[in-house]
């Protein structure tokens, strides 16, 4: 199954969302656009096989634990525009003694390739996917094939 738009903002799929932003007048957004869906095309290939859901959020993309958006997010990615470059977050988990609550760790990616295993690995350490075996099982796979 493809990376696909929670159930809740599912007016449009996240491709129609991006493609939509490339006609935007600001070059900057559009620009961020089109390394968005060069990137949701690498994650609809890689996800084919489990149920992954995202919403955006301005040009951003929040992958969630669920398929609304009031979901836990459990990663969010943005894409610079310009050059390519992504920024991916995600909120440590308690178990691992966050500083503060909600505190995040935040990494850049200079390339695509690299966004979408940091964006793997961020998803299995947000712990989010915690006792989804299948999503579990299929994210370490894809962490110790690299």
């Amino acid at each position: 199954m493809p990376l696909t738009r929670c159930i809740d903002q599912s007016h449009n799929t996240l491709v129609e969302f991006y493609e939509k932003l490339l006609e935007n007048e600001s070059s900057t957004l559009s620009s961020r656009a089109k390394d968005m869906l060069g990137l949701i095309v690498e994650l609809d290939i890689l996800f084919k096989n489990i149920a992954v859901y995202a919403f955006t959020s301005h040009a951003n993309l929040q992958i969630v634990s669920g398929s609304y958006t009031h979901d836990q997010v459990g990663v969010s990615v943005s894409a610079y525009g310009y050059q390519v470059g992504y920024v991916i977050r995600y909120v440590m988990p308690q178990e691992d003694n966050p500083p503060w609550e909600d505190a995040m760790i935040v990494g850049e990616a200079k390339s695509l390739k690299l966004a979408v295993e940091m964006i793997v690995i961020a998803m299995l350490r947000s712990s989010l996917w915690k006792g989804n075996e299948k999503a579990e099982k299929f994210l370490l796979s894809h962490i110790k094939e690299q």
